[in-house]
């Protein structure tokens, strides 16, 4: 059966339609989602002293306190594994009765945890040990406690329990409240709301430049859309990605001219599986180019975010006051 040119463009057309009205099981887009994290670096320790006093020499003639220096000298290399292993084996052997030596040595396991990004075991080592009795009269790194606690809970997703050292945290240091606040909002990507917490603080000029920055450099995602729907490949050279853009191009036209001849040459049937083969690549172009949009969005925001960050110190591990 012959099938006349100028119909193919309205076989075209209704298999778009149809496509829309399915659009349903393509992926969704997700959100903005910047991963802004932060990776321990010994320079960035080094500066910061130690909240508990040194070893005696008659300290150091018991096997714990061995145990506790070796620990030490791991921690401060951020050789966090033998750390842990070394502060462990510090718990293990130190007599019951010296209560000072061991909440430090609880503390110094929780911190390497805490370094390490292993929030679960900070709160187990947290809710099983000693630390419970600590307070802010008597344990010189309180304050880092409750740092670490509350980022801990809420990685691991203790909300309730976050929500409550948050507000500790507030009673006793409105400048730290602010700080981790600040943290929140820059690692979430809601740079209105963090601009808005650092009007007239110091750190207002940073966060002003970053979301200036940000704006500047960043891609529409909707105009990556348009852009490919427009002319498959428009939308992936817009984000950047021009290897993409060609590809998307070169199987565009290849599948729409083979659908095309097919029909010209009478062979419905192949036309239109080659018809809809092309309108899957189509809308997966768009759809794809609008994800690189995104993706690009991220990690333009991730790169600066996190360099702002480190210079205003507000990812948690650089508000402690204390080193090992």
């Amino acid at each position: 059966m012959q099938v006349a040119p100028g119909s193919f463009l309205q076989r075209f057309l209704f298999l778009i339609a149809l496509s829309c009205l399915i659009s349903g099981c393509s992926p969704k887009r997700a959100d903005f989602e910047p991963k802004v994290v932060y990776i321990p670096v010994e320079r960035d320790f080094s500066r910061t002293p130690s909240a508990f006093p040194p070893l005696t020499d008659e300290e150091m003639q018991e096997p714990w306190a061995s145990e506790l220096h070796a620990g030490r000298c791991f921690a401060k290399e951020l050789d966090l594994y033998r750390a842990i292993t070394s502060f462990k084996k510090a718990r293990f052997l130190i007599p019951a009765y010296n209560t000072a030596r061991i909440l430090e040595i609880e503390f110094c396991i929780m911190e390497s945890y805490f370094l390490a990004a292993r929030y679960v075991d900070v709160i187990n080592q947290f809710e099983m040990g000693r630390l419970k009795e600590a307070n802010p009269e008597t344990f010189p790194p309180f304050r880092d406690l409750l740092i670490i606690l509350w980022e801990s809970y809420r990685k691991i997703g203790e909300c309730e329990k976050a929500d409550r050292i948050s507000e500790l945290i507030e009673k006793h240091e409105c400048e730290l409240k602010l700080n981790l606040d600040l943290y929140l909002n820059l690692s979430s990507g809601d740079l209105h709301c963090a601009r808005l917490l650092a009007q007239g603080t110091e750190k207002e000029p940073a966060i002003a430049g970053l979301a200036c920055c940000f704006c500047e450099h960043a891609k529409s995602v909707k105009r990556a859309e348009i852009l490919n729907a427009c002319f498959p490949g428009a939308g992936y050279w817009y984000v950047g990605e021009k290897k993409a853009a060609v590809t998307s191009l070169l199987i565009n036209a290849l599948f729409g001219f083979a659908a095309y001849r097919f029909f010209e040459k009478g062979y419905t049937a192949a036309g239109l599986i080659t018809l809809s083969l092309e309108t899957g690549w189509y809308f997966g172009g768009i759809n794809g180019a609008a994800l690189e949009a995104k993706y690009h969005n991220e990690r333009l925001y991730q790169q600066n975010a996190e360099c702002v960050m480190n210079d205003l110190r507000l990812f948690p591990a650089l508000m402690l006051d204390w080193n090992f």
